[in-house]
């Protein structure tokens, strides 16, 4: 035991499984946080599109404001 860096209690390497369970954590939030910008990118889109309809409209007067 005086020769060991670090607890393997049973023959199981803890601090393997857990940079494993992190590194899983890392990548899921990953992919995750790609999917919510590819959305966010789309939507912001479809806003500005949206919003330039709009201006041209009230430029020409179409729309009524209540």
């Amino acid at each position: 035991m005086a020769g060991k860096l670090c607890a393997t209690p049973f023959g199981v390497d803890i601090v393997g499984i857990t940079e494993l369970v992190a590194l899983i954590g890392a990548l899921v939030g990953g992919i995750t946080a790609r999917q919510r910008k590819d959305e966010l990118e789309r939507l912001n889109e479809q806003l500005r599109r949206i919003n330039l309809s709009l201006r041209q409209q009230a430029r020409a007067g179409t729309v009524y404001a209540p």
